[in-house]
């Protein structure tokens, strides 16, 4: 992270970079891609690709919401997947 010689850094797009961001500081679930919602009262997945926010389903748990971020982010990200 802080190691920015030219050896270190890899070529990539503003999307693809987007996509390596860590959880937000206002992340109230501890997990990336990972919310609570109120009117179901259960925890939702969601991943965005291509400027588009994708559905992921709604969940009992956060650790399993997380689980299925994680098959999406590596699925739709590749090697820029950022999981924690």
């Amino acid at each position: 992270k802080l190691d920015n010689r030219k050896e270190n850094l890899r070529v990539a797009t503003k999307s693809q970079n987007a996509m390596n961001r860590s959880k937000p500081k206002t992340n109230t679930s501890g997990f990336k891609g990972v919310s609570w919602s109120k009117s179901i009262k259960k925890w939702v997945a969601h991943i965005k690709v291509r400027g588009k926010q994708i559905y992921l389903g709604s969940f009992s748990t956060r650790e399993f919401a997380y689980t299925v971020y994680c098959k999406a982010c590596i699925k739709y990200h590749k090697g820029f997947a950022r999981l924690n």
